[in-house]
């Protein structure tokens, strides 16, 4: 029995090594297939003389790294700190016999305990995942850094088109990093939450939530509410590449229905983040729930039915006459781009 004992330890060590072997090899086959792509990039750029067209490359995407993992660190370590105050389950348990606590008591210690331990690590380790997706904005944030006015203004928002090609580009990517940290530190925080007690789940009752834990969690949900807010107003920009109509742009649709059922998005999520914030002095969910309701609703009715019915119904019996104005922008903007305005 001993010495079968003994080879069935020595075969999980030697599967141990062969899978250690093996993340190794895999590691290192995915730095030098990095390492040769950056230096064959390096070469080629050199070879053409544009190795100052390499180096901003380069140094563009590592500030952005450093950058942004230096906020998303800041932002989602600042919020552990706030939960761990907003929970401290720790003090309760530190005076108390581990052995001697039920197992979700010792769960929530276990918890508290490592999660002390490691937060700085974890957070940095987050922090650099969303660093290295941000480095992908290198090259809409030169555009944008070293844009020029076109001294051409677009018929619905009047505004000078260079904030189409160098603004609208980056912004949209960069409301949509900011939604993913916010919503990555409200799922670390809420299962922290969890975890501790501040917020008990119960078969067939909504969640009870300590005052503490609800004010922390409203105020990452309001967070993200104006986040959703700046993005309904990016895709209002956006209905200039609308493919709806006829020909590419803004169509009537877009402008007399869609652009209307944006614009009360906005409001409503602004809406939805004040009621939030309110909500923090307040019992219960009832606010936010409204708010939801309320923007799950205008969505789906006026953000896609009613444009649909427009389109259907008052567009397409006397199209000619309802996109004429919009067609004769596209004629007139299409002009200008291939430089035959003159």
């Amino acid at each position: 029995m001993v010495s079968v004992g003994r080879f069935g330890n020595q075969n999980d060590q030697e599967r141990r090594g062969l899978s250690f072997l093996i993340f190794v090899a895999i590691i290192g086959f995915s730095l030098a297939r990095g390492i040769a792509t950056f230096y064959t990039n390096f070469l080629w750029f050199g070879s053409v003389d544009l190795s100052s067209v390499w180096w901003t490359i380069i140094l563009t995407r590592a500030g952005l790294v450093i950058g942004t993992s230096l906020i998303a660190f800041a932002f989602i370590f600042v919020n552990l700190r706030l939960a761990v105050r907003a929970a401290p389950v720790v003090d309760i348990f530190e005076s108390l016999d581990f052995d001697n606590l039920d197992p979700m008591s010792r769960l929530r210690s276990w918890v508290n305990e490592r999660f002390l331990r490691y937060r700085a690590v974890g957070t940095i380790a987050i922090s650099l995942f969303l660093g290295i997706g941000a480095s992908i904005l290198w090259e809409p944030v030169l555009l944008y850094i070293n844009q020029t006015d076109f001294g051409i203004v677009d018929p619905i928002f009047n505004a000078d088109i260079s904030r189409y090609v160098y603004g609208l580009p980056l912004f949209r990517q960069a409301v949509s990093w900011l939604i993913q940290l916010v919503v990555v530190c409200s799922f670390i925080v809420g299962l922290y939450f969890i975890a501790t007690g501040a917020v008990q789940l119960r078969p067939g009752q909504l969640p009870e939530v300590s005052s503490g834990g609800k004010a922390h969690l409203s105020v990452l949900l309001a967070f993200i509410a104006l986040l959703k807010a700046a993005a309904y107003r990016l895709d209002a920009y956006d209905l200039l590449y609308s493919p709806r109509g006829k020909v590419f742009g803004a169509s009537y649709t877009d402008v007399k229905a869609h652009l209307p059922a944006l614009n009360l998005l906005v409001l409503i999520s602004i809406f939805g983040a004040v009621l939030l914030l309110i909500n923090i002095r307040r019992r219960g969910w009832l606010l936010p729930t409204t708010a939801i309701g309320l923007w799950l609703a205008v969505s789906i009715i006026v953000g896609g039915i009613v444009p649909a019915a427009v389109q259907r119904f008052r567009v397409l019996p006397d199209e000619l006459n309802k996109e004429l104005t919009y067609v004769a922008d596209n004629i007139k903007y299409t002009r200008f781009a291939y430089g035959l305005d003159n």
